[in-house]
């Protein structure tokens, strides 16, 4: 089954656009496990983006700058990741020599974690030496000195990922190049798509599921749970007509691997004439977000507003819609967080209650990132300057809409 959309899955157009207007950031979740109230610690789970990561001690963020920060939750400062002797923290670019470049600056679209105390980066690069693009993924110590390639393979990108007792999994996507009529290569519409391994202990790396290749094919990672990663893929029968955009057909499929029996197998069938953009648990509750299938392509409305309705599931009260939001929510405590663009307003959900807890107005354009332990991140306007700014508020000021905003420098 399928219905009339983009080829390209809609998560790799807002990576496009938001990294050229934002420079760092996307509308759906990012950074550490979820949090509700049984959350399970032994997989973390990242989604699209370097938006930044929750870690114990404090909060790792890619600013504007293109600098890593750190902002620690005991002395509330932000701090620039480098102890290089008077490094000024600037940023580089490809022409700055290796020696003058400051160690906090990322050269690249980039997703990171923490694991054993050490800081992992997952990097797309250019191997020059095969002509390849590739995936490296970088440790270093906690200030990003000691640099050590873990793994590196050929990929074009990778962005959703989890870890699992020490090992890195990871979805890869490589676009297919050829030439032309005129001989000038370009991509074809054709991609291959896994899912993938690091041992980051044997620095190894293992492909769990073979590579899908086809039109528009994508593997993302959608949610963890009960040590099992939620995968969706997205395909086409055909290459993408930008002249004829009503004429492609974009399906989904909707895949669970079991860590423990290194399987993959079918799921939520019946949604395969829409997107799922996150999957979420919380007490015994399914959380999804997903495109309605009435407007054009992947939810997008005439007014190019991304439309998702929100999904809870589970045994005892089947399916239910709870609201249409223009954003991804938010899981944390046991609540459902969201902008309802029909009431337009922020509005908690109590999941333990099954009913609307509470709607309030921040009255200023936010952007909810990563519900962590702790905090939620997100990007969020200056009234004054109309600039986006880094920012972190505490999930219990965010639950009862409490306007206690820590802008990071």
């Amino acid at each position: 089954m399928g219905r009339t959309v983009e080829v390209r899955d809609r998560a790799l157009s807002i990576i496009l656009i938001l990294i050229l207007v934002l420079s760092a950031a996307s509308c759906d979740n990012a950074g550490t496990s979820k949090s509700s109230s049984d959350v399970d610690h032994s997989t973390r789970y990242y989604s699209p983006y370097f938006e930044g990561f929750f870690m114990e001690r404090g909060y790792y963020y890619q600013d504007f700058d293109s600098l890593l920060h750190f902002f620690d939750y005991g002395s509330k400062q932000s701090v620039v990741v480098c102890n290089k002797p008077h490094c000024k923290h600037e940023r580089s670019d490809f022409t700055t020599p290796e020696h003058e470049r400051c160690p906090a600056w990322i050269n690249s679209l980039a997703n990171g974690f923490v694991d054993e105390d050490k800081l992992y980066l997952i990097l797309e690069d250019f191997d020059d030496k095969y002509g390849n693009s590739v995936i490296k993924i970088i440790s270093s110590d906690l200030d990003r000195e000691n640099q050590t390639e873990v793994a590196s393979f050929e990929a074009h990108y990778s962005l959703t990922y989890a870890v699992h007792e020490h090992s890195l999994y990871g979805t890869a996507t490589i676009i297919h190049q050829e030439p032309n009529d005129q001989g000038i290569v370009k991509p074809s519409g054709k991609t291959s798509t896994w899912l993938y391994r690091v041992d980051l202990e044997e620095h190894k790396v293992e492909e769990l599921t073979e590579k899908r290749t086809g039109y528009s094919n994508v593997f993302d990672m959608i949610g963890v749970h009960d040590g099992r990663l939620y995968l969706r893929f997205t395909h086409s029968d055909k290459p993408y007509d930008h002249t004829k955009p009503e004429e492609t057909e974009v399906f989904w499929k909707y895949y669970i691997y079991d860590l423990e029996e290194k399987s993959l197998s079918p799921i939520l069938d019946e949604y395969e004439d829409h997107m799922i953009f996150t999957l979420d648990f919380a007490d015994d509750y399914m959380v999804l977000d997903l495109s309605r299938e009435d407007l054009n392509f992947d939810g997008i409305n005439d007014d190019n507003n991304t439309i998702k309705e929100i999904i809870i599931k589970n045994d005892e009260i089947g399916t239910k819609t709870i609201g249409k939001t223009s954003e991804s929510p938010k899981v944390t405590g046991g609540n459902i967080i969201f902008y309802n663009i029909e009431e337009k307003q922020w509005t908690v959900y109590d999941l333990s209650k099954d009913s609307k807890r509470t709607t309030f107005d921040f009255n200023k354009d936010i952007i909810l990132h990563t519900a962590g332990d702790e905090y939620t991140s997100l990007i969020m306007k200056d009234v004054n300057s109309q600039e986006w700014n880094n920012a972190l508020i505490k999930n219990n000021d965010l639950i009862k809409g409490k306007d206690n905003f820590i802008i990071l420098p």
